[in-house]
């Protein structure tokens, strides 16, 4: 594994916690996963989204705090204002 890392981590997609190694490139990119094979929830097992589980972190830039849009153009704002925001558009739909 000349030039590679791994990691232990958990699997974040569902709550049943399998274990699992990140597997980064030389040049520090998540590039796969490999079960933990002695890990009491996995067992050396992983599901399908497991197997993906390096995939997120290749999608680019996350959202860091909620946006509301505002005129066709989607502005920062609060948790309380989105869910007020949420909340109020909800309403409409319902009536």
């Amino acid at each position: 594994m000349s030039g590679r890392s791994s990691e232990l981590s958990i699997c974040p997609f569902c709550a049943c916690g399998c274990g699992l190694y990140l597997q980064r490139a030389a040049d520090g990119v998540l590039n796969g996963v490999m079960p933990g094979e002695h890990h009491r929830v996995s067992g050396g097992r992983l599901c399908a989204r497991g197997w993906a589980a390096h995939e997120p972190s290749l999608w680019g830039r996350r959202l860091t705090q909620p946006l509301v849009r505002n005129g066709g153009s989607a502005t920062p704002t609060t948790w309380p204002a989105a869910l007020r925001a949420a909340a109020q558009r909800l309403r409409a739909v319902l009536a």
